[in-house]
Formats: C-alpha cells, sequence, structure tokens
C-alpha cells in the first residue's frame, strides 16, 4: 500500500477537489520571496492569496508553528515528475465501449493497481473534461474573496454543519500546523452545500457555484459505483459486493475543496502532512500546479497534474489485513 500527502506548500497557489497509501501535500517556493530554510518573511511580505485565508488566524508573527521537524521536511519537489511515469494508470476506455472483455482486463488491473499501491490514476473516467473544469474555476473564485467574505460560510459549534464549511481543520494532527485553506461540505445522502454558500455569495453567484458542485459530484457518484463494482469483478466476486450496501445510493460522501496558498516556508512546511484516509474510496482531481505524493516502498513520489486525469485511493475503510486474507 502507498500513503499520500498533499506535499510542501507550492510559492504558487494550488487546488485540489476530493470527494472522500500514505498522500501528502507539498508547497511551493516562491522565488520572488528570496527566502531559505530557516528564515521567514512575516505577514509583511506574504503574497495576498495567503494572507486572505483564515490559515494565518491566531497565527505567530514569525510563522514558527508551521515549520516542522526536519525529518518531515519535503525531500522531493512538488514538480520533480522523474519518478511519476512509474505511477500506474488504468484505462477505463472499454466499460464505454461495452467489450466484456475489456472490462474485465480493466477490473483485474485496477483490483491488482489497488493491492500492490492503494492508488491509481484513471483516463477516460467518463466525466466530461468541461465539468472539472468548472468545478476549478468557481473554486479559485471562493478562494479568491476576501477573508470576511469567505468567513461568513464558517459553520457556528452549535449549528448541524459544525464540521463543514469554510475553513474546518484537516482532521489529522500533525508535528506542525498545516499550510492549507479548504472548504468542505456534506454531499450524500443529503447535499448540504447551498446553505453556508449563500451566506457567501449572492442568490446568482451561490447557484452558479453550487450548481458546478453538484454536477461534478454527481459524476463522480457514477465513478465511484463503476470503481467499486470492477473491484469486485476483479477480485472474482459478485459484481454487486462493495454497492450493494449503500442501496442505490452514493452513501456517506464529503465535497471537498483545498486550497494552498503561495507559501513563503515551502521547503519548511506541508500543505497537509503523511496521511491515509479513513474512509472507502478518494477520488482526487488536481489543478494544474500539482503538489500531491504519495510514498511506496519509503519513496516519496511527486504526482504530475494531467487535466484528462483523475486520482483514485482507497481507504482504510477498504482494506483487508492480509492475516484476514
Amino acid at each position: 500500500m502507498s500513503e499520500t500527502r498533499p506535499m510542501n506548500p507550492p510559492p504558487h497557489k494550488s487546488i485540489m477537489h476530493e470527494t472522500l497509501n500514505h498522500f501528502r501535500h507539498v508547497g511551493l517556493w516562491d522565488p520572488q520571496s528570496g527566502l531559505i530554510r530557516g528564515q521567514s518573511d512575516r505577514y509583511s511580505g506574504l503574497r495576498p492569496e495567503a494572507v486572505k485565508s483564515n490559515l494565518l488566524r491566531g497565527a505567530s508573527s514569525d510563522l514558527s508553528e508551521f515549520i516542522w521537524p526536519k525529518d518531515q521536511w519535503p525531500s522531493v519537489p512538488h514538480d520533480d515528475f522523474h519518478f511519476a511515469k512509474n505511477l500506474p494508470t488504468v484505462d477505463l476506455s472499454g466499460l464505454r465501449a461495452g467489450d466484456a472483455e475489456l472490462r474485465f482486463n480493466a477490473a483485474r488491473l485496477l483490483a491488482k493497481t489497488f493491492s500492490e499501491w492503494g492508488f491509481v490514476q484513471v483516463k477516460n473516467h467518463g466525466v466530461p473534461a468541461e465539468v472539472i473544469e468548472r468545478m476549478q474555476n468557481q473554486a479559485r473564485r471562493f478562494f479568491n474573496l476576501p477573508l470576511e467574505q469567505k468567513e461568513k460560510g464558517v459553520a457556528t459549534r452549535s449549528s448541524k454543519h459544525e464540521q463543514f464549511g469554510y475553513g474546518v481543520e484537516s482532521g489529522f494532527y500533525y508535528a506542525g500546523k498545516p499550510w492549507i485553506d479548504r472548504f468542505q461540505c456534506r454531499w450524500s445522502p443529503v447535499c448540504e452545500i447551498r446553505e453556508p454558500v449563500e451566506k457567501v455569495f449572492s442568490p446568482s453567484d451561490a447557484e452558479e457555484f453550487s450548481y458546478s458542485i453538484e454536477v461534478y459530484n454527481s459524476q463522480l457518484d457514477k465513478l465511484a459505483t463503476k470503481i467499486l463494482e470492477l473491484c469486485a469483478l476483479g477480485l472474482d466476486l459478485p459484481e454487486n459486493t462493495f454497492t450493494k450496501p449503500f442501496k442505490g445510493t452514493a452513501g456517506d460522501c464529503i465535497a471537498r475543496m483545498n486550497y494552498y496558498p503561495p507559501c513563503p516556508l515551502s521547503s519548511l512546511t506541508l500543505g497537509l502532512g503523511a496521511h491515509t484516509d479513513p474512509n472507502l474510496l478518494t477520488i482526487l482531481s488536481q489543478c494544474k500546479v500539482g503538489g500531491l505524493q504519495v510514498r511506496k516502498n519509503d519513496t516519496w513520489i511527486s504526482v504530475e497534474p494531467k487535466p484528462d486525469t483523475l486520482i483514485i485511493n482507497i481507504g482504510d475503510t477498504f482494506e483487508m489485513d492480509d492475516s484476514l486474507a
């Protein structure tokens, strides 16, 4: 199994969208900042994208809480794709062709890849490129808003949406503070995106934002079902083995947008630390900046962003202990 992290935060802004293995997200270094390891430019020198995110709310003047232990500093740049060619990719075009043999071959390959990596890139996945592009544009639009505007979407502790909305914590506990800004909402069994969004945008803008996310996630629901069916088929199990418990629904799903502003400490911090996901599947779309890394056999590999590719990793819930096999 591999693990992932959004790596060291980029010097350029980076957006990732998940619908919920070791992964991490690495940030990017800003060449205009002139910073090197062990230095901070304090707030006065931060790019506007970082200042208007709530990750600096309550932070110290030297940003020291964002500096991680040296043994966790990124060892591979976010844009070093030397080993990216080794990352597994599965072509799902056979599913649309209706060819039973192609479908079975894809199922076998997918099951084998998940068993060895816990991670896969899929192409010809059926999610229209314009749907992905529209979602990413709306995500950029949200994170480019002034901080006071975005914070209207923060859920109060007494709200049923307490763990959702703008600026929620990552849910992971690390040795340093992650350099990340985010928005998340419950997608299924009941879509709850509109309530926080309507507090942030005007009615017409809220409709446009919500609609783009809803269409995107509806497409991912279909893809997730196909992936689960293929996994079962590839393991010589009945095709509905992993989908039957959901009784025709998408199950309990979260839509999450992660944003990594330009970072002056990118060699000293991470957007998210190394982690595995606790859920069943995560489907992720990277913007062109990238930043995602996966670890295989103690080696971190930067995942090269590809506009026609989605990233899927299996979570802890879907992983079987070898001793139970």
